[in-house]
């Protein structure tokens, strides 16, 4: 044994933290010591098994913003949130959070959730909550990350625009449920209702789509919902019925990605290379079972507003249509 060891003396502060832990925990600790040898100590918890795997845990294919002063917490959450599938873009005050905001509502790629540290500098969380919801973002859901406990400050942070908590350490499945409950992506998410297509109706969408029952389904889903569906065949055709239409013969597209002749990425780069100004300003929405963070990438880099995964969820087909600003009363 070191001869040093002998001159510490600790104040046994340590194991007494960690019986209570042990006990609250409902476990036991035990302790075999043999002298001039050392001690052991174990510790015993009975656990429940998990209810889902958290390797299982995917995302659909979402903008997040991700704000955090600590910069090793930052990447490691940034890099949890995208093994995840989610398009994750990083920020470290809320100065950069308000014109990253800003930035997507003006290039009609709005996030869809914005995850802020509650202190950061500069802005602390909730004056960054507070900037947001002071310009027209509200649509937008605000999820506040702290290392405290929200139980006294809850309602205030909520009365200011706060959505939801998450603690810090923060865990895949506490994000991903916390983020299902604002975007409805899981397979236990409620039907579509009328209200959720609030303000779409008599719309005129132009869906580009090579496969013949993928297009009779969103065909028939939208028609429920009172929104007129044009086909075009693949990407070419889309590009070339948008040319030769009247001016505001649609409102938006709705964009398959794999499509032959002219994929979707493609028709969406054309689009956006139309001489008419208001032609090549159309919103598209990509519709594609491609639902990685890269796919996501790749599709706005396109010119691309927005994407939902196939099969479509009405919901969030929905959700993007408003964040593009638009509203069937304007097309009628």
């Amino acid at each position: 044994m070191d001869p040093r060891i002998d001159k510490v003396q600790g104040s046994g502060l340590g194991l007494a933290i960690t019986r209570q832990l042990v006990d609250l925990m409902g476990g036991r600790i035990e302790c075999e010591s043999r002298p001039l040898k050392g001690t052991k100590f174990t510790v015993t918890l009975t656990l429940p098994v998990a209810e889902k795997n958290t390797d299982d845990l995917k995302l659909p294919p979402v903008r997040i913003l991700l704000a955090d002063r600590d910069e090793a917490f930052l990447n490691t959450t940034a890099d949890m949130l995208a093994s995840m599938g989610g398009a994750v873009d990083r920020a470290d005050n809320g100065r950069a959070v308000l014109k990253m905001t800003e930035a997507g509502h003006e290039g009609g790629k709005e996030y869809d959730v914005v995850i802020l540290d509650s202190e950061m500098p500069d802005m602390d969380g909730m004056e960054t909550v507070k900037a947001i919801r002071s310009r027209d973002w509200d649509v937008i859901p605000v999820i506040l990350l702290s290392s405290y406990d929200w139980v006294e400050i809850k309602d205030t942070d909520k009365a200011a625009g706060v959505n939801g908590f998450v603690n810090k350490p923060i865990f895949k499945s506490s994000v991903y449920d916390k983020l299902n409950e604002f975007l409805h992506f899981s397979e236990e998410k409620a039907e579509p209702t009328r209200t959720d297509a609030d303000g779409l109706q008599g719309l005129r969408l132009l869906i580009a789509e090579d496969n013949d029952l993928n297009w009779e389904i969103i065909e028939e889903l939208l028609n429920i919902y009172e929104i007129d569906a044009t086909r075009a065949d693949n990407g070419q055709i889309c590009v070339d019925m948008l040319s030769q239409a009247e001016a505001g013969a649609y409102d938006a597209i709705l964009m398959d990605i794999q499509m032959p002749v002219m994929n979707g990425r493609e028709a969406s780069a054309a689009i956006r290379a139309l001489p008419d100004k208001d032609r090549r300003n159309i919103p598209i929405i990509a519709m594609t079972a491609d639902a990685f963070a890269e796919d996501i990438k790749a599709c706005l880099e396109a010119g691309m507003n927005g994407h939902v995964a196939k099969p479509v969820d009405m919901k969030k087909l929905f959700c993007e249509l408003k964040k593009a600003g638009l509203s069937g009363e304007r097309s009628r």
